[in-house]
């Protein structure tokens, strides 16, 4: 009789032929380490631009102090991520992970959040873009309504477009990142000539406080929500893993790369808001950066020069809604490549004709991908400043929050159950590893805190997401462990890392068995040498019991 376990959890992977893999291959080993560079920073690049700045409304000197938490944060993840994928270099990224380390039903839940933050990441970037172009067509309110359904559509469309040809995509989203860090730099040095210690310290609100923190620990942790649109995105990278050129060295220099990059963009970010018009005003601007500018040097926004600044620095919005398009495509591609989704979805073209149109591209998963963020974006115009509303604002870096605990474990459970993996990038072979994942769980419980003191409402993303988790769970048990499939990557944890894990347990078990026999060994030989001393020892108590009678 089957067990409990057995019955409702043990899945069992259905073996698929040479086609089945054939129809479900991506362009490999095309992508380059500065292409995965600049995939990495034009991905995050647009919350450099915008949402960062609501935060200024705890005070400059709390965000730079939430900003500094969760870089450190963001470093630990990325340090893990590249661990990782050099060792699992496949296109699941935190998918492949989970499943590798604690089942196939955690990486189905988990899979499905990191999904939701990819697509919701994906429509609030197309609902930045398509917001900066209803501002430079100066579109009354009733034309509004309509257009913002109608632009929003053309973003996703051009964007799934984009992502047919991975060619394409990696050269749209390097000139696109590539001007939008410029337009950072470029603002900056624009602002020297401008700045004075007074106006810095005026702006910051650091000259009208006795403190340099003015609301507390509460300041940073309402700041840290907003800190996190900083960087959020680049965990991303490792849904690439199967098209880059060397992905187990490639990643982790691309990781580590485009993060020093985003650093440095952050620092100057923040060192701006001490010019006019100060971080009062910029708090509740739709582009800071653009105000800074206008402020600065007097430009009209409606000017030439004025839309002209706006249009260039709309391609940081650009880039990363082009960013997220692949992230969401990937990672649904790899759901549907090992049977969590529709099999469909993952097919890169038809009957292996590798030369047919789209190859290496999955067409469905990137129609599926932009239907699923249209419908995000409808949601969040018909709910608007509601409870359910903030859900689609900041859920993106609550649900990578979570994901990244995960991550962090995963990581834990691979250095301790498969110490002996090939790993191109390794942190540490001893335990002081494990202190980077710890300092990370720490970190991230502290950001996740943060959502709920800076916004009662959105205790709602907490409630989606433990309902998300039931059903998927539910769901997982009935329908989704009995049509999994042998892929690539299960392949992979089947046979290489399920031995390694068999053999690291054989070789613990004989070591403990050793130990057992060394020590019956030693108290043998302890025996051996005590029964000689204790009848020498009876001769002579008894040798000097006659003599003292005879006395």
């Amino acid at each position: 009789m089957k067990s409990f376990v057995e019955m409702f959890f043990q899945s069992n992977l259905k073996a698929v032929d040479e086609n089945y893999l054939k129809s479900r291959t991506l362009r490999s080993s095309w992508t380059s380490t500065l292409h995965l560079i600049f995939f990495g920073v034009g991905i995050v690049i647009t919350g450099e631009f915008a949402a960062w700045n609501a935060g200024l409304s705890y005070g400059w000197s709390s965000l730079v102090v939430a900003t500094i938490m969760v870089n450190i944060y963001y470093w630990c993840l990325l340090l893990c991520l590249a661990e990782l994928s050099s060792a699992l270099p496949f296109s699941g990224g935190s998918l492949t992970f989970i499943t590798a380390t604690m089942g196939n039903i955690f990486g189905y839940i988990l899979g499905l959040v990191v999904l939701m933050q990819n697509v919701l990441a994906y429509s609030q970037s197309s609902i930045l873009v398509s917001n900066f172009y209803i501002r430079l067509i100066h579109l009354s309110l009733e034309q509004t309504v309509y257009w913002k359904y109608i632009l929003n559509f053309l973003v996703i469309f051009i964007s799934s477009i984009i992502a047919i040809d991975l060619k394409v995509f990696h050269r749209v989203i390097t000139i696109l990142t590539v001007i939008a860090v410029l337009e950072i730099v470029f603002i900056f040095c624009a602002m020297i000539p401008v700045f004075s210690k007074g106006d810095f310290l005026f702006n910051t609100g650091l000259l009208n406080t006795d403190s340099f923190l003015p609301d507390g620990v509460m300041g940073v942790l309402n700041c840290m929500p907003f800190a996190i649109w900083f960087f959020v995105g680049i965990e991303s990278l490792p849904n690439l893993a199967e098209e880059a050129k060397d992905p187990a060295t490639s990643l982790p220099k691309a990781m580590l790369g485009g993060y020093a990059i985003l650093t440095l963009s952050v620092l100057l970010v923040l060192m701006m808001v001490g010019c006019n018009p100060g971080s009062s005003t910029l708090q509740s601007s739709i582009d800071p950066l653009s105000d800074i500018i206008f402020s600065n040097y007097d430009i009209i926004p409606r000017s030439l020069i004025g839309i002209l600044i706006q249009f260039f620095f709309s391609f940081a919005h650009h880039a990363s809604t082009v960013g997220f398009t692949i992230g969401t495509i990937r990672i649904m591609y790899a759901l549907s490549r090992g049977g969590y989704f529709p099999t469909f979805l993952s097919i890169t073209h038809q009957g292996g004709d590798v030369d047919s149109y789209g190859y290496g591209s999955p067409l469905y998963a990137i129609i599926a991908s932009g239907a699923g963020a249209y419908c995000m974006i409808i949601l969040s115009f018909l709910l608007g400043e509601t409870i359910l509303g903030s859900f689609l604002l900041y859920g993106c870096a609550f649900y990578s929050l979570v994901a990244a605990i995960f991550v962090f474990i995963s990581y834990t459970l691979l250095k301790v159950r498969s110490p002996h993996l090939e790993r191109h990038f390794n942190l540490s072979d001893d335990w002081k590893s494990i202190l980077v994942p710890i300092l990370g769980l720490i970190l991230g419980g502290i950001a996740i805190s943060g959502f709920f003191t800076s916004n009662p409402n959105n205790t709602i993303v907490f409630y989606i997401l433990i309902a998300q988790f039931v059903i998927s769970f539910i769901y997982y048990i009935f329908v989704v462990r009995h049509r999994l499939v042998l892929s690539a990557e299960q392949k992979f944890i089947k046979l290489r890392i399920a031995k390694l894990r068999e053999e690291t347990l054989k070789k613990h078990h004989d070591e403990q068995v050793k130990v057992r026999l060394d020590s019956k060994s030693r108290n043998a030989d302890q025996s051996a040498v005590g029964k000689p001393a204790k009848s020498m020892l009876d001769s002579y108590q008894q040798r000097s019991k006659r003599a003292s009678v005879l006395q």
